[in-house]
């Protein structure tokens, strides 16, 4: 008889939980090795981590399933001050670790990925009905841990309620034509480093163990005694990368028991795959999952289709409605561990990529797990996916992948013929190439000489080399057999964010053949970043459920897809693609024979042809965000720490130092300031017009990180006192117990700070001052419009149409009214309850940002009711013990007549208010 599933683990979790606990580490009691029967009997070793001090108290769960021994990665760790494991439990949580299936303590022989769905599903019934457990379990964890909660999701218990899933991509198998079962192929290629060095380290089936029946003291003496670390053959993976029959390349040197040979020598459609966990078209799943990952991982376009296959498909509207993703820039499981004010990957400087992910994580399951009211409240505000974009280096926003507002662009393949290597003469054009030039280019690929891969998403690799993230190509592009094809020098940023792919119409002389693209930012002074990049095997250029072999002298359309990203060509760069048949070892050779690559011992060389004529119009597709952020095509960007030049150009960018606002030259002119339409206030009058000399102000308002560094450097003590917004039974009200490290709503350091008086402002601008030995204050007033119009002379920078605002600031909106129904909102939604991340919105046409909206701005005028008086030199007004200062530009709590370009308003210069913050301006002496 089968015992049902919900049943069975319950019984099991009366027999099984024997033993005493380990002694408490100050807030942590830790019982190791409890052992968790599955359905089949299995038992899986499993350490809980609780709260030293909880009483009666029942806690939630966090569950990580590993199969790299939780020994070795959780519990050497779990003392240390910066583990994660601590971390929950000190925020009021239990967590377990365990063994998958057959690996280090746990019973039964290892296979990748079999069983975990039913394994997973087991160990939450259990967890979720211990006396210490509040019967509501989260999973968490990073690549092979990520997947396992795809997994998870699988079989809907009622008591998984939150997922975080980091680098997950490996949990998508068949699901959409994918065929990327646990990430192991690419376009019908095998992830050639990735599996031999995993496989190395990780693969092995079968373990020595102990016994589970050991009373459980006795079992952790024992255990004690042994260090864990196993005496596997030493892999030479240079040479196993080469060895013939791939499929033998570590048996070959003596490492037994794998699945590996399966994995790289069965096709993607092969029935094997089905009997693993991996997502396919029927896949459903029902609990809300907060995905991480980032640009330079293996698998991101994987999680993005995650992301969006549970925001579809999850059987019920609260699943589908709570779906979440992050993406950094950083490296595999990297996104948290090497995000900093001054980031690299690889080569590559990337900018401040820090980000409140702990945080971020804990608000996720106090709302799913505890049932915070809080939390909850602060996740509604989230927007949906949270990007990084690179070469602007900045978080940014958006509420759909692909973003709905980017509009794919075509870049045609050209040369006279000769575009191998970067001496050659390819071109990357916007029309498509004339009659009249070349209609291809030829190169030789010979799988005995193998472009090297230099750089890209690669992870587990068994050594140090190659490395990962963005490198020179500069090495890989003199080669012959690699086309290059560059776009004129870019006057203007080009913001490519989403889906990138390539179409290529080839040739070739052999049966079958692979061809690579790459993306590539070449940067002023030659180096040139690889972006994305991607590969296809042509047998599959119809679908991986079948072979299809070419014929000599035909021509094939190839579709070759490069993946996700958000990448800024700045003024000066160029946009690159390289053309070849190999990137070794990410990627496993094809010998260019047909038939089961995996079992070859011999090659033959394949002469390879990318067509471009106009009926055969060979392409990059870039998914471009036109004027993003309101970018000008005079803007011409400087490095941080930069001056500005000797004679500064309008739009020019400058940052003098990395704690530095960004800063933007305004042209000298003039303008009539004040209401010219008759909508605004008597204080908005009369118009009349100002001179205004050349200056350079802030492109957003100062952040919360820009003053921590203030803070930090000066010690400046952190005023409270502040008025905020409290949620009280659904309407708004006032306090005055926030300070700027803690308003009432949560932020990231690149929101403005707010909650500081006039007199901290201007104690901020001369600590800029005498920082970089330049001249920063605040704004005039006059100042303010002027920039904030940039030359426009409707209410609002963008015309008249006030119901466009969510795309230009972000005002009281759908948002704020359905948490603060009270409030005067427009009818758009931006996604933002709050402040926003500076940069969020559109700028305007001198590359200003959020001059409307997000938060109102300290003016260096003293408040008078009318311009009767007022200058018309651009001077600001100030008198002696003035106390009423300006504020312009509105605030996320206004409603679209705050945020017309006229309107202001006056706050006392002690006062500090949630919604009040300020940019600088720095004085030009030429």
């Amino acid at each position: 008889m089968t015992v049902p599933r919900v049943l069975f683990a319950a019984v099991a979790s009366l027999i099984c939980a024997r033993g005493t606990a380990e002694p408490a580490t100050d807030a942590i009691r830790v019982e190791r090795n409890v052992f968790i029967t599955m359905q089949d009997r299995a038992r899986l070793a499993t350490d809980l981590y609780l709260p030293a001090s909880s009483g009666a108290a029942r806690v939630p769960v966090i569950l990580i399933r590993t199969p790299y021994g939780k020994d070795q990665r959780y519990f050497k760790e779990h003392s240390q001050p910066s583990s994660t494991i601590r971390f929950f439990v000190e925020h009021g949580y239990a967590v377990a670790v365990q063994d998958v299936r057959g690996r280090f303590n746990s019973e039964g022989v290892y296979t990748v990925a079999m069983g975990d769905a039913e394994d997973g599903y087991d160990t939450v019934d259990w967890l979720s009905k211990q006396s210490w457990s509040n019967g509501n379990v989260g999973a968490y964890g990073c690549s092979y841990e990520g997947n396992e909660q795809i997994y998870l999701a699988k079989n809907k218990h009622p008591a998984l309620k939150a997922l975080v899933p980091q680098a997950s991509g490996g949990g998508v198998g068949s699901l959409g034509g994918h065929y990327r079962d646990f990430s192991t192929r690419v376009g019908g290629v095998v992830e050639w480093v990735g599996s031999v060095g995993w496989f190395a380290d990780y693969g092995e089936k079968v373990m020595p163990r102990l016994s589970p029946d050991l009373p459980r003291d006795q079992f952790n003496a024992t255990a004690a005694l042994w260090d864990g670390v196993r005496r596997t053959p030493s892999i030479d993976f240079a040479k196993a990368w080469y060895h013939l029959p791939m499929k033998e390349a570590l048996s070959a040197q003596g490492m037994p028991n794998t699945d590996f040979e399966d994995h790289v020598s069965r096709p993607p459609s092969d029935p094997y795959w089905q009997a693993l966990p991996h997502m396919t078209d029927s896949y459903t799943s029902d609990v809300p999952a907060l995905f991480v990952n980032s640009w330079y991982d293996f698998g991101t376009d994987m999680t993005l289709v995650e992301f969006n296959h549970f925001r579809q498909h999850s059987v019920s509207q609260l699943a589908r409605d709570n779906q979440y993703v992050i993406l950094s820039p950083h490296n595999h499981c990297a996104s948290a561990r090497d995000a900093k004010e001054q980031a690299t990957v690889g080569d590559r400087p990337v900018g401040d990529t820090r980000f409140a992910y702990r945080d971020i994580f804990l608000t996720w399951f106090d709302a799913w797990l505890k049932g915070d009211a809080k939390a909850r409240a602060a996740i509604k505000q989230w927007p949906r996916i949270r990007y990084y974009s690179m070469g602007t280096n900045r978080w940014q926003t958006a509420s759909a992948w692909p973003p709905s507002n980017a509009v794919e662009k075509n870049l045609f393949l050209s040369s006279d013929g000769n575009a191998n290597s970067s001496r050659g003469d390819g071109r990357l054009l916007a029309t498509p190439a004339p009659a009249s030039s070349a209609a291809n280019d030829r190169f030789t690929y010979d799988p005995a000489d193998p472009v090297p891969s230099r750089g890209g998403p690669l992870c587990c690799t068994g050594t140090a080399e190659p490395v990962a993230g963005a490198l020179d190509q500069r090495p890989v592009e003199i080669r012959a057999d690699v086309l290059v094809y560059t776009t004129p020098i870019l006057t203007r940023p080009l913001q490519v964010t989403g889906d990138v792919r390539v179409v290529l119409h080839v040739s070739s002389d052999v049966v079958d053949t692979d061809f690579t693209a790459k993306l590539v930012d070449v940067y002023p002074d030659g180096r040139a970043f690889n972006i994305l990049e991607g590969i296809l095997r042509t047998r599959y250029r119809t679908g991986m459920e079948r072979e299809v072999w070419m014929k000599s002298r035909e021509t094939y359309e190839l579709n070759i897809p490069l993946g996700p990203t958000s990448n800024v060509f700045l003024p000066g760069h160029a946009i690159r693609l390289e053309i070849s048949s190999s990137n070794f070892p990410r990627f496993e050779r094809n010998l260019n024979l047909g038939g089961n690559n995996s079992e070859q011992v011999s090659w033959v060389v394949a002469h390879n042809q990318v067509h471009h004529t106009p009926d055969l119009r060979s392409r990059l597709i870039l998914p471009v965000i036109e004027d993003s952020r309101g970018a000008d095509s005079s803007v011409h960007s400087k490095a941080v720490g930069s001056k500005p030049s000797a004679a500064p150009k309008s739009g020019d960018v400058f940052q003098e130092c990395a704690d530095c606002p960004q800063m933007v030259v305004i042209p000298a002119g003039s303008f009539a300031m004040g209401d010219r339409g008759g909508n605004g206030k008597k204080n908005e009058l009369p118009v009349h017009n100002v001179s205004i000399e050349r200056v350079a102000v802030g492109r957003f308002e100062v952040t919360r990180a820009q003053y921590a560094a203030y803070v930090q450097d000066t010690g400046a003590p952190t005023l409270g006192d502040c008025w905020t917004h409290r949620e009280l039974g659904g309407t708004s009200a006032r306090d005055r117990q926030g300070s700027w490290q803690s308003p009432s709503f949560e932020q990231t350091d690149r929101d403005p700070v707010v909650c500081v008086g006039w007199h901290e402002a201007q104690a901020y601008a001369a600590w800029l001052s005498r920082k970089t030995g330049a001249s920063y204050r605040l704004l005039s007033e006059a100042e303010w419009e002027y920039a904030a119009r940039a030359g426009s002379a409707t209410s609002y920078a963008w015309g008249e149409d006030a119901g466009s605002i969510c795309r230009h600031a972000n005002a009281a909106d759908a948002a704020v009214r359905r948490t603060y129904p009270e409030w005067s909102t427009v009818e758009c939604d931006d996604q933002h309850i709050f402040s926003a991340p500076a940069g969020s919105f559109l700028g305007n046409r001198w590359n200003i940002f959020d001059m409307s909206g997000n938060a109102w701005e300290w003016i260096q005028d003293c408040y008078e009711d009318s311009y009767v008086s007022a200058a018309s030199d651009g001077r600001p007004h100030d008198v002696a013990g003035c106390t009423r200062r300006v504020i312009r530009g509105g605030s996320f709590t206004y409603a679209a007549p705050e945020q017309r370009s006229a309107s202001r308003a006056w706050v006392r210069d002690t006062i500090l208010i949630d919604d009040v913050g300020f940019r600088v301006a720095r004085v030009l002496t030429q």
